[in-house]
C-alpha cells in the first residue's frame, strides 16, 4: 500500500463501516469492533485493493462492514442459544 493515505480512507469510510455495524447489531461497541475489523481487513488486503475508485473501495467497505457485522452477530446468537439449553 505505498503511496496510499490510509488515514484519510478510515476517516471517510470509519462512519460508514460504524453505521451498518450498528444498524445490525445495535450496540456501540460492538459497531466499533466491527469498524476496526474492516480497516484491518481492508490494510491487510493491501495492493489487490484499487484504492483509487472509490466507489469500489466504498462498495468494499461496505460488504466487509455487513459481513464482518452479520458475523459477529450470529456467534453472538449461536452463544445464547448454547447458554439456553444449559
Amino acid at each position: 500500500m505505498e503511496n496510499i493515505d490510509f488515514v484519510s480512507i478510515y476517516r471517510k469510510y470509519r462512519s460508514r463501516a460504524f453505521n451498518i455495524g450498528k444498524f445490525i447489531l445495535g450496540d456501540e461497541d460492538e459497531a466499533e469492533d466491527v469498524c476496526q475489523d474492516v480497516f484491518e481487513t481492508l490494510f491487510h488486503m493491501g495492493r489487490s485493493v484499487d484504492f483509487s475508485d472509490e466507489k469500489k473501495l466504498e462498495n468494499l467497505i461496505v460488504r466487509i462492514s455487513y459481513h464482518k457485522a452479520s458475523d459477529l452477530r450470529d456467534r453472538g446468537l449461536r452463544k445464547k442459544r448454547h447458554d439456553l439449553r444449559i
